[in-house]
């Protein structure tokens, strides 16, 4: 094997290494390593019908996990940068599932007790925002129908030098500027998840009553935490400098006698 191929052969893949790398710490929108945060709550909806009509005890129960996304686009340092970084910080379900416990009083006939677990209908997409209906069958006789109604919220502090508060409503990205002066900068966010629920009893094919439950709020487990590494803008000087000698060791074999 020639001189020129063996050089080309080891210096190559530094220079597209480090033309990938400096192209995409500077350009490039960074994506980080996703978490997963669980959250379980209870709530209780007690309806106490008129003299002779029905009475309902209902426990709900939702446990489901949320998936935290972060990406990077730009460089955390210098602090003197007109630019900052930009952070995107996003939600998607990942599972939910649906547990009530029931206790129905019927005046003329036997009572109504059982209970019922369910996953997601679709997926935990009906974590946020107003749900569309989810039926639960009651024996034979009808059905528990639950609407969530749900939102999150998240305290974001980054390299204790920004503190600032996101609130989602739907699967949405939030975006926000970094710029620090540390090599790398920290993002912790604590999360918490707010919900109550619409319960309705619909027996042999009506509604008997519907009320709603008072609104909870539990933290996720675990804290979301990301590590946002800084984006050397000096890797252009040892990429300039290895492309140029490249050329130039390539080019004297060339033409060398």
């Amino acid at each position: 094997m020639s001189i020129t191929k063996k050089l080309v052969l080891v210096l190559g893949p530094i220079v597209l290494l480090s033309t990938s790398l400096h192209i995409r710490t500077a350009f490039g929108d960074i994506p980080l390593e996703p978490i997963n945060v669980s959250y379980a709550i209870s709530s209780t909806v007690n309806y106490d019908g008129s003299n002779g009509m029905i009475d309902f005890d209902v426990n709900v129960t939702l446990e489901c996990e949320i998936t935290y996304n972060c990406s990077v686009e730009g460089q955390i340092q210098p602090p003197t940068e007109t630019k900052p970084a930009t952070c995107y910080l996003g939600v998607s379900p990942y599972s939910g599932t649906l547990t009530v416990d029931y206790h129905i009083d019927r005046p003329f006939m036997s009572d109504l007790d059982g209970k019922r677990s369910i996953p997601l209908p679709q997926g935990g997409q009906e974590l946020l925002g107003d749900s569309p209906p989810i039926e639960i069958p009651i024996d034979s006789v009808g059905t528990l129908v639950i609407i969530v109604h749900g939102h999150l919220l998240g305290d974001v502090s980054i390299a204790s030098t920004l503190h600032i508060s996101l609130e989602w409503s739907t699967w949405e990205t939030h975006e926000f500027d970094v710029l620090c002066n540390t090599p790398t900068a920290l993002l912790t966010m604590e999360t918490a998840y707010n919900v109550y629920f619409t319960v309705t009893v619909s027996l042999v094919g009506f509604d008997v009553a519907s009320k709603d439950s008072t609104a909870k709020q539990v933290s996720g487990n675990p804290s979301v935490e990301f590590v946002i590494p800084e984006f050397p803008t000096m890797l252009i000087l040892p990429l300039f400098m290895i492309a140029t000698l490249l050329t130039v060791i390539i080019y004297r074999i060339k033409h060398t006698p």
